[in-house]
């Protein structure tokens, strides 16, 4: 090996020296991208866990009827007449003839 070989292997040599360090600083940085996000989920299993927790819906109503004031009774009667509301008087008139059918068919209406 001859003088410029020499300087020709030592600059190639501090070429990837230099480029190995800068890789090296990405990675690092990288590191610690990791780091953080690791950071920050750890601090949102808490609240994660607690969302994740069974919820009684039934009992989660009686505790929202109670703060407006109304009983569970008050609340299935307003259920049952809004129920009532989405009757059609179509299908009432059909049910009535078809009582009144019925009533017929027994004898018991003359």
């Amino acid at each position: 090996m001859n003088v410029a070989e020499a300087k020709e292997q030592i600059l190639a040599l501090i070429t990837t020296l230099k480029l190995t360090e800068k890789k090296i600083r990405s990675l690092q940085k990288e590191a610690d991208s990791y780091k953080s996000q690791i950071e920050f989920f750890r601090k949102q299993l808490p609240a994660l866990a607690a969302r994740e927790r069974n919820i009684d819906l039934h009992l989660l109503e009686k505790e929202l009827l109670l703060a407006l004031g109304r009983t569970e009774e008050e609340n299935k009667t307003e259920k049952a007449f809004k129920k009532m509301d989405n009757i059609s008087s179509d299908s009432i008139d059909e049910a009535l003839q078809a009582l009144k059918d019925k009533m017929n068919l027994r004898g018991d209406i003359s």
